[in-house]
């Protein structure tokens, strides 16, 4: 498995790969994972760490901090995460040559690493997966590249249909781009009583509150966030962010609004800090998901439907899918629709409490571990019985 960005790093990417190597490895299906050491968490990982299913190799890299800084420029982007995995990808191949059946890779940055892998002669499958949506029928260029690299993949994975159809518009083959759900884990983002959250967590019980979980970046919304802050003094927003382009910003808001808080990344080991992010979404009345852009999926959608969080998002592309009427509001991407919606949401506490009902049932049916299923059989696998002894990815 490749993947520029991997856990201590946050985000949703770094989510989907920790459930799934947790997934696979409920399946007898060993993973090897080559990822760069944090470019974005201001840590120091292992360079090897042992997971229950196989092993992670972090690759050195250098620039931690620059990609909040040259994300807007796609180019640039690309030309500083290549280099290092290719050259980790490559290195892998040639010491262990039989040692895998798959190769995964997730976003375009590690499919050129694993193509590099066979132009190096290894001949396993190549599955991608894509977690984002490039808006490709106006950008010719990127189009052509995309097609080209992706064509040579055996399969393609896709985390909504509207990054599918994206794909599809351009050229790919049907028969080989597969669109698949995210999951969470339902025994750990469950409903949980507000009170109880609340005091957990030192907030008014009285409050209403909304939350917003995410990277701090404006194209997630989070300008939006910030006007409903200082437009609405009576309800109280918490936000749950990793490090963005409007980190500074939010932290000055905070200071400023007394009905805003920035909250820190829950300390502990992966299953307690799990358990409080749990926590803090049964605590909220509403998640905020105030997308700027078409995001191919959000599962911040997963994880708050699965607390029983009603939510509110933006009608941009995968947030059509996940949010529907079961789990929430689709609105358009503006500060006054927001507003809108939250008031009318916050007015009507019954509705809210049936709501949020709804919102756990539409997640045990959608958001189950067996979405995994999908991207095990992609593999080549048998999703039923799991992967035979040794099957590794």
């Amino acid at each position: 498995m490749l993947s520029p960005f991997a856990s201590p790093n946050r985000g949703g990417v770094e989510t989907h790969i920790d459930a799934l190597i947790a997934a696979l490895a409920r399946r007898n299906i060993w993973v090897t994972l080559l990822t760069h050491q944090p470019l974005v968490a201001p840590v120091q990982a292992p360079s090897h760490e042992a997971l229950a299913n196989g092993e992670v190799i972090r690759i050195p890299w250098f620039g931690r901090g620059w990609h909040p800084r040259i994300e807007p420029y796609a180019p640039l982007v690309f030309a500083y995460l290549v280099p290092g995995l290719l050259v980790g990808a490559v290195r892998h191949r040639f010491r262990h040559t039989i040692g895998f059946d798959v190769i995964h890779a997730h976003g375009l940055a590690a499919a050129v690493a694993a193509l590099g892998m066979r132009w190096t002669g290894a001949r396993q499958r190549i599955v991608v997966s894509m977690h984002a949506i490039y808006d490709l029928r106006q950008r010719r260029v990127l189009a052509q590249g995309v097609r080209s690299l992706l064509g040579r993949a055996d399969r393609v994975l896709t985390v909504s249909e509207a990054s599918r159809q994206e794909l599809l518009a351009i050229g790919l083959d049907p028969d080989r781009v597969t669109a698949h759900q995210h999951w969470v884990d339902l025994d750990v983002f469950r409903p949980r009583s507000q009170a109880e959250a609340r005091r957990r967590l030192g907030w008014p019980e009285s409050a209403p509150t909304c939350l917003f979980v995410g990277r701090l970046l404006r194209k997630k919304g989070v300008g939006i966030v910030l006007d409903l802050a200082r437009r609405l003094p009576d309800v109280q927003f918490r936000m749950l962010g990793a490090e963005g382009d409007m980190g500074a910003e939010v932290a000055q808001a905070s200071a400023t609004y007394p009905n805003l808080t920035l909250m820190t990344d829950p300390a502990g080991a992966p299953a307690q800090r799990l358990d409080t992010i749990a926590t803090i979404y049964a605590a909220a009345d509403v998640l905020l998901v105030p997308s700027q852009y078409e995001e191919a999926a959000g599962i911040v959608v997963l994880e708050g439907s699965a607390a029983g969080t009603p939510i509110v998002a933006s009608n941009l592309g995968g947030l059509r899918e996940a949010v529907t009427a079961d789990i929430g509001r689709l609105v358009e991407p503006s500060a006054e629709a927001f507003m809108t919606a939250l008031r009318e949401l916050l007015s009507e506490r019954a509705d809210l409490a049936a709501l949020s009902r709804r919102a756990r049932a539409a997640a045990e049916r959608r958001f189950s571990e067996r979405n995994a299923d999908v991207i095990v059989r992609q593999y080549g696998f048998d999703a039923d019985n799991g992967g035979a002894d040794g099957d590794r990815a």
